[in-house]
C-alpha cells in the first residue's frame, strides 16, 4: 500500500519520463525504456546524493512501478 501511494506521488513525473522514453528509442527496447525513464525520474528529484545512495533501491523500485502504471494507462496505437 505504502509502496502504491508513493509511486502515484511520482506518476506525473513518470508521465513525462515515459514519453520522453518513447519519442527517444520508439518501439521496442522495453528495458532500455524503462532504465531511460527511471533514470529521467531520479536526476529531477531533490534529494541530496548522500540520501540517494542511501534510498536509491527504495527508490528506483517507486520509479518502476510509477513508470509501469504511466505505461498500462496509455492508449495503445
Amino acid at each position: 500500500m505504502f509502496k502504491t501511494l508513493m509511486a502515484k506521488a511520482f506518476s506525473g513525473i513518470a508521465r513525462n519520463a515515459v514519453n520522453s522514453a518513447e519519442a527517444n528509442f520508439g518501439a521496442g527496447k522495453g528495458l532500455a525504456k524503462k532504465r531511460f525513464a527511471v533514470n529521467f525520474v531520479l536526476a529531477r528529484l531533490p534529494i541530496g546524493e548522500p540520501f540517494r545512495t542511501i534510498f536509491e533501491s527504495l527508490i528506483i523500485e517507486l520509479i518502476g512501478i510509477a513508470v509501469e502504471k504511466v505505461c498500462k494507462d496509455m492508449p495503445k496505437d
